[in-house]
């Protein structure tokens, strides 16, 4: 414990979260709470998840569940206890048992899943605050739980799969372009801080955040001299990043909880089959489809999906994905079931045939973790979609570019 006390010794600041669209639901307060146990009502009416909530949370909150595996429901809290059985109409940093009433079975909520505030972020930009909720939600139980292979499995593979916020100083400011991004001109040099390793003076390591709140307990990290400047940081370029201060990573080094990423995990981690199909050398991680070519008098029906919490977000993901691809022109969402009663969504898009591939997986990631209810995606092109022809005509789409 005398490492992590030690980086916990450092005061709080505040940084400003520079996203425009609240983090969090309910206006914007903010809770985690990692599932312990859940029971099923006896009247099949729901069910109560267990833990400890970091943070206020308050009954009818607004909650998203993130669950082992990826996926993501949204849920609402109904009621809650606390203590010996005690109804409490909100409950702030202890443990709580939690009902809700839309989820009748509990083997739907997997022990480590997380309940929170904070919204899922599968589109990840620069004019929208970092946010990793389930790895912090993981990251408040790691004392209690990093002995648990279960745990410390999913806690490492929503590390790896992370965009971190990263602190950096520039001597040169980039050319900002029309669409948000930012040009780099000759001489631009981007230099990344390290902090003291707090048990060996010979050692630096590199933070990494998970997001601006917890960026902003690092005091005088920037100042006048350096003003604010971070960059979006998946984890492979983090590993690359820290072969400068001895391999080593921390995440969140001032809370809420530290986690530490010693060169051997790094090692360990990095050299596991896994990880290197995942994210070696020339992977694209928006190419997580297969082709399918559809036999001849193959029979199927076609629909606009009924309206649903997992449609919303569904359709509210792919407006943001598509919002900062230039190559979309148009994106329309239906529901399709075959001659077997498999029900799978149907995303027709307008973009180059040259740049569907891409376009499809990127789509896939954006949205995928949403699919509850169904749980398949089929995707074509505009120009191959003649047999919806007439919805494409009658319906409205998704999206349409400005």
């Amino acid at each position: 414990m005398k490492f992590w006390d030690r980086f916990k010794k450092k005061d709080n600041a505040q940084v400003k979260n520079k996203g425009e669209q609240p983090s969090a639901v309910n206006d914007n307060h903010r809770f985690t709470l990692v599932v312990e146990d859940t029971f099923q009502l006896l009247d099949n009416k729901g069910i109560v998840v267990a833990g400890k909530v970091h943070g206020k949370v308050k009954a009818g909150d607004e909650a998203y569940i993130f669950r082992p595996g990826g996926s993501v429901m949204l849920t609402q809290v109904h009621s809650m206890e606390i203590g010996l059985g005690t109804a409490a109409a909100e409950a702030e940093n202890q443990h709580v048992a939690i009902r809700l009433t839309d989820i009748k079975d509990k083997k739907e909520i997997a022990k480590f899943s997380v309940l929170t505030s904070i919204r899922p972020q599968t589109v990840v930009d620069v004019n929208t605050a970092v946010e990793n909720p389930y790895l912090l939600g993981l990251s408040m139980e790691y004392f209690q739980y990093y002995q648990n292979n279960e745990y410390f499995n999913l806690l490492i593979y929503e590390i790896c799969h992370a965009h971190f916020i990263v602190p950096m100083y520039l001597n040169k400011e980039p050319e900002k372009q029309a669409d948000g991004t930012a040009v780099f001109r000759e001489g631009a040099r981007m230099q990344f801080i390290s902090i003291d390793h707090p048990e060996d003076e010979t050692k630096q390591v590199f933070p990494v955040f998970t997001d601006w709140s917890a960026l902003g307990k690092w005091k005088n990290v920037f100042d006048k001299t350096h003003p604010p400047k971070t960059l979006i940081c998946r984890f492979p370029d983090a590993v690359t990043i820290s072969k400068n201060f001895h391999g080593e990573i921390v995440v969140n080094p001032y809370g809420p909880v530290p986690v530490y990423l010693p060169a051997d995990l790094i090692e360990r981690i990095t050299a596991t089959e896994g990880y290197k199909k995942e994210f070696g050398a020339g992977k694209d991680e928006t190419d997580k489809g297969c082709e399918v070519k559809v036999e001849k008098e193959t029979r199927v029906m076609v629909g606009v999906p009924a309206e649903s919490t997992e449609v919303q977000m569904i359709r509210e993901n792919m407006i943001l994905f598509a919002k900062k691809e230039r190559a979309i022109r148009r994106i329309d969402l239906y529901l399709k079931v075959d001659e077997a009663k498999e029900r799978t969504y149907l995303c027709v898009v307008d973009c180059p045939e040259e740049d569907a591939k891409r376009i499809f997986g990127a789509i896939y990631q954006a949205v995928g973790a949403y699919f509850n209810e169904v749980k398949l995606m089929d995707f074509i092109t505009y120009n191959r979609a003649g047999f919806v022809k007439d919805m494409l005509e009658k319906y409205p789409p998704v999206y349409v570019a400005g």
